[in-house]
């Protein structure tokens, strides 16, 4: 391979590692969020919801 292909080879490697690490490294050291959808670990959240008309 030649210089040019070298150094393509490794620029891309090193920026597809370190963007991998860093999405890693941001999901691992955030925060839980609050989920903005049913509760799906409710019993009843399979069920139909009852209306109070």
């Amino acid at each position: 391979m030649t210089l040019g292909g070298w150094i393509t080879f490794l620029l891309s490697v090193s920026v597809f590692t370190s963007f991998f690490a860093f999405c890693i490294v941001k999901v691992l050291t955030s925060k839980p969020q609050k989920m903005m959808g049913k509760n799906m670990f409710k019993e009843d959240f399979f069920e139909p919801e009852k209306s109070g008309k």
